[in-house]
């Protein structure tokens, strides 16, 4: 039987028909007879999964015997990985509320918040972009001390304040011994107008944001200069500048790294079983727009190729603002009216980035705004998702 309306899932049916789930990928949750939750899970065979934690276990065990409890089960089948992850966090949002970020595994995203308009400007890693519309957030990083590691090396290579503390006492501020070395024009001290140091911040913003050619050349040009003119501990200093730089924007940490307004992708999974006839096979799109995410319902590579001018569209977009969670976009939607889904939560970017990170090739297609072609082919796309698996060790 079908699940209730506003449901977190496609399907209910009493336990015993547990032996009747796809034998595909999914989400499945485990009732009481008061209809309450026992059991979230996902698995790549969520009838195997089911089966096997509703069994009587062979020895005696502190766990618990769900079947003496379970009455129903509910049930969403997936096909791809990705989907699995996006459908558990969804359920796992709705059942629990209030602790659902502790039962689920989204990945980890992190972000420098640039707060140039602050009386003491400067770099802070976060765990989620900002949402203040006059402050930039740079990213994603996978870990914190990726961001700090990057923002360390925008602090040495734009000569911005390595000391907060220090800055925050503008124009009273002692200057620290980086002023000395001449890597510091003391803007903490009044020796430099602040909006002359947010510029500075505006600079390394613009480099990260792929802008790196001249501020390198910028650099080599002082090395060679302190160097000639016989400085030659601030030309080591300036050299190590250099190196630490090269390294950072060439680290896998890095690869993803841009302002997060420009966060926008289109992600392609399967939507159906893995088939060879091209005529039966079913590629389903999901749009990352920063915080944002829109869910198409499976496509024939035809139908793909009719809506994708209408999902450039909705990526290139600044969004409509507030919006409650799974939403059905109207006629101005990605998908056409009634069509497809709707959905917002700060964990969507750590969600996408588990599986940019990964040292293995994400599964699917994971393709940013800025590289789509005007007219992709759309059969050796579907050709891609539709190739047989390859076993990796993780």
């Amino acid at each position: 039987m079908n699940a209730a309306p506003g449901d977190w899932f496609e399907q209910r049916a009493p336990i015993e028909a547990a032996a009747q789930l796809p034998n595909s990928g999914g989400v499945f949750c485990l009732d009481d007879s008061a209809a309450r939750p026992i059991l979230l899970a996902s698995a790549q065979n969520i009838r195997r999964a089911a089966i096997g934690r509703l069994a009587e276990p062979d020895e005696p065990s502190r766990r618990a015997q769900l079947r003496e409890i379970a009455t129903h089960i509910r049930w969403t089948a997936t096909h791809s990985l990705f989907e699995t992850d996006l459908r558990y966090w969804q359920a796992a949002r709705g059942i629990y509320p209030q602790d659902y970020r502790k039962r689920i595994s989204a990945g980890s995203a992190w972000f420098l918040e640039v707060r140039r308009n602050d009386a003491a400007p400067h770099l802070a890693p976060m765990r989620s972009a900002s949402k203040q519309p006059d402050q930039c957030s740079l990213g994603p990083f996978p870990a914190r001390r990726d961001a700090e590691a990057f923002a360390r090396m925008l602090e040495d290579l734009f000569d911005l304040c390595r000391y907060h503390h220090i800055l925050v006492q503008t124009p009273h501020g002692q200057p620290c011994a980086y002023f000395d070395m001449g890597r510091c024009d003391a803007p903490c001290a009044g020796r430099m107008p602040m909006e002359d140091y947010r510029r500075a911040m505006d600079r390394a913003l613009a480099f990260a944001c792929g802008d790196r050619t001249a501020p390198i050349d910028a650099l080599t040009v002082r090395m060679t200069e302190a160097a000639a003119a016989q400085r030659f501990e601030q030309a080591a200093s300036l050299r190590e500048t250099l190196a630490r730089a090269r390294s950072a924007v060439s680290h896998p940490a890095a690869r993803w790294v841009g302002d997060f307004s420009q966060f926008r992708w289109l992600l392609l999974q399967r939507g159906g079983s893995r088939t060879r006839v091209a005529e039966r096979r079913r590629i389903r799109p999901f749009l990352v727009r920063g915080n944002e995410i829109a869910i198409s319902p499976p496509l024939t590579t035809a139908e793909a190729a009719e809506q994708f001018p209408a999902w450039r569209r909705w990526l290139e977009s600044d969004g409509a603002g507030k919006a409650e969670n799974r939403v059905t976009p109207g006629a101005d939607g990605p998908f056409g009216a009634g069509r497809g889904e709707f959905d917002r939560g700060d964990e969507i970017p750590a969600l996408v980035c588990r599986y940019l990170f990964r040292a293995a090739p994400p599964p699917g297609r994971f393709l940013r705004l800025a590289e789509l072609s005007d007219e992709p082919d759309w059969p050796r796309l579907a050709e891609t998702l539709f190739a047989p698996a390859v076993k990796r060790a993780f």
